[in-house]
């Protein structure tokens, strides 16, 4: 909602207003981090998360900041008011 009502204030001005949304850490983490890795340590643990990964992989730190650059590069001059989902294909899933 946040960023419907950026975009309605910013738009008519020429900035851009989207955003990024990793899966919810609630959900259990599948990118790969520091935090993370105890859990992905277990191979119990790793086995059933990376199961339930559409991609069949954790995600990484660069993978989340790739979308980051994106939305804030001149390739993405003609999105705004979105939001990408960067979740590995849970939400698609």
């Amino acid at each position: 909602m946040l960023v419907v009502l950026l975009n309605r204030g910013w738009n008519s001005g020429g900035k851009d207003s989207s955003s990024q949304r990793p899966r919810p850490a609630a959900r259990f983490s599948r990118v790969d981090t520091p935090m993370t890795r105890p859990g992905h340590s277990n191979p119990e643990v790793a086995r059933l998360r990376l199961e339930a990964t559409p991609l069949g992989r954790f995600g990484t730190p660069a993978d989340i900041a790739a979308g980051c650059l994106y939305l804030a590069s001149d390739e993405a001059s003609w999105v705004t008011g979105s939001e990408l989902v960067i979740d590995g294909g849970m939400t698609a899933n």
